[in-house]
């Protein structure tokens, strides 16, 4: 699993981003990337699978670090012909960065359509803090239905102590969760994203007894900020958990 090290951390030392330096974090990138497209990664359980996934992991956690350098690079990895965990690695990688690498939204918001469901969620989880320009790019992608649940979802991780336009967002979920004739799922998780923006909402779950209005829902609504900051001070832990 890639652990991305220290996510204090705000810059590298020079000589860590060198082009030299950063060439090889691609080149391991890309090596592991090539053996998985390849379907020819080995067991799980032996000492040479775990070695690649440190070289994986060490090449995300340095490139990361070179900041502003490392984000067209990164961008570049995201695109389908890349292996699975290079493209997931690349998005929180992005995402570690916050606003330094608000270049990569455009390229996020495409991943919310992705095949894989783990991109497309893990897309979501990440554009919220990425800042100004992707809470604007989110906004305009309201208008797909086939990505509106996880861009509503991806609403809610805008923060308030962000310079973002976070009183207009407000009324477009607010707009979302009062639209009667809007899918169901996709109203509680603007609801859901209310709360996680410090609304309250619990007079909406009292009034609508299709939500179910229980503490249970109440809670979930609430973790989900927790699994947000889990996200991203952990950003690339687990990245090769999926079969």
């Amino acid at each position: 699993m890639i652990t991305t090290g220290d996510m204090s951390e705000k810059s590298a030392p020079g000589d860590m981003c060198t082009d030299e330096k950063i060439n090889q974090y691609l080149q391991d990138i890309h090596h592991f990337g090539t053996i998985e497209n390849k379907n020819a990664l080995p067991e799980k359980s032996t000492a040479e699978f775990k070695s690649l996934l440190l070289s994986l992991d060490a090449a995300f956690v340095s490139l990361r670090a070179c900041q502003e350098k490392a984000v067209p690079l990164l961008i570049e990895l995201l695109t389908p012909d890349n292996s699975f965990n290079v493209r997931y690695g690349a998005v929180v990688a992005l995402g570690s960065m916050g606003e330094t690498a608000h270049a990569a939204a455009p390229d996020i918001i495409k991943l919310l359509e992705d095949e894989n469901k783990h991109i497309h969620t893990l897309a979501a989880k990440t554009l919220g803090y990425l800042g100004p320009n992707a809470a604007i790019d989110l906004v305009e992608a309201l208008e797909n239905p086939n990505t509106l649940y996880d861009v509503v979802y991806a609403l809610g991780q805008v923060k308030i102590n962000q310079k973002h336009p976070v009183k207009e967002i407000q009324m477009i979920l607010t707009a979302i969760v009062e639209n009667a004739s809007m899918n169901l799922d996709v109203r509680w998780v603007a609801a859901a994203s209310l709360v996680r923006q410090g609304v309250d909402m619990a007079s909406f779950f009292a009034a609508h007894t299709l939500f179910s209005p229980s503490s249970k829902d109440i809670e979930c609504a609430k973790e989900y900020e927790s699994w947000a900051q889990a996200d991203k001070a952990s950003i690339g832990t687990n990245v090769y958990m999926f079969d």
